[in-house]
C-alpha cells in the first residue's frame, strides 16, 4: 500500500503519536520492535499503530468522511458496530438507529453522553432531540462468564 504525501498532509491527519509511529516506520525504516521501545509501548501495539495510521490515510485519500472509521472515535466506531454487526454503516442508518432508541446512552455498551454527542454531531443530529429514546431490548440478554 502506498500513499502519497503530497495529496494528503499526514501530519494533520493523524494525531501526534500515530505521526510519530509512522514516520519511524516510513522515513526511519525502523522494526516495530524499535518503534515499540521508543513510544513505550510493545511491537504489537506499535504495529496496530502503524496499520490504523495506513488504514486512516487510505480511507482519507478515498474520500472516507463519511465513514465513521475516518470520522469517529475508537469507542464510537466499535459501539456502532456492536448496534449494526457490520462495518460500512451509512449516516441515514445511524440516525435511524438513534431515532428508534436503538443506538443510545445506556443502551449499548460503552455507549455513554460523551460519544452520544460524538455520534450525533457526526450524523449531523441534536443530541438532545434524541436523549428521550428509551433503549431497545436486546434480542439476547447479557451474560457474563
Amino acid at each position: 500500500m502506498s500513499t502519497d504525501s503530497d495529496t494528503v498532509d499526514i501530519r494533520t491527519l493523524l494525531d501526534k503519536r500515530s505521526y510519530r509511529v509512522y514516520q519511524m516506520r516510513t522515513k526511519q525504516k525502523k522494526t516495530f520492535r524499535q518503534i515499540g521501545a521508543a513510544i513505550g509501548r510493545t511491537r504489537g501495539r506499535a504495529q496496530q499503530l502503524y496499520r490504523a495510521s495506513l488504514r486512516r490515510i487510505e480511507l482519507k485519500m478515498s474520500g472516507g468522511e463519511n465513514i465513521p472509521e475516518f470520522s469517529l472515535k475508537t469507542r464510537a466506531v466499535h459501539c456502532i458496530y456492536r448496534t449494526f454487526n457490520k462495518r460500512d454503516v451509512t449516516k441515514s442508518e445511524v440516525i435511524g438507529a438513534l431515532k428508534s432508541g436503538r443506538l443510545c446512552p445506556a443502551g449499548t455498551y460503552g455507549y455513554g453522553w460523551k460519544t452520544h454527542r460524538e455520534v450525533c454531531k457526526w450524523a449531523g443530529v441534536s443530541p438532545e432531540k434524541y436523549l428521550t429514546a428509551e433503549p431497545s431490548k436486546p434480542k439476547y440478554p447479557r451474560q457474563f462468564f
